[in-house]
């Protein structure tokens, strides 16, 4: 690897780290409701635009959700935005990706 391309990788690498610095610091990624399902417990979690999905549980008094137990309420929600936990952690993921593409 040469010099310039150590440099490049440097200049990539603290981007990267900028950008999850400034991103911390910002409200949680938003995703639109576009599909729920139920899991292999029966319990309720969305689908969200991003692809990724979160439980949506009715558990009282801890998680008060009454919206999920009826189709009618959840066609409701379609649309709404959630905190995508995901999405969010995808921001945290390690630098050294990008060492381990420059050495393939």
């Amino acid at each position: 690897m040469s010099i310039a391309e150590i440099i490049l990788l440097v200049i990539q690498i603290l981007h990267e780290y900028v950008c999850i610095l400034v991103m911390r610091d910002k409200a949680p990624m938003q995703q639109a409701i576009v599909d729920f399902a139920q899991d292999h417990e029966q319990d309720w979690y969305a689908i969200l635009s991003c692809g990724h999905t979160q439980h949506v549980r009715h558990n009282p008094p801890w998680q008060n959700r009454p919206w999920v137990l009826t189709q009618t309420s959840r066609s409701e929600k379609l649309g709404m935005s959630l905190a995508c936990k995901k999405c969010d952690q995808d921001l945290d993921l390690p630098t050294t990706k990008l060492i381990d593409d420059r050495n393939a």
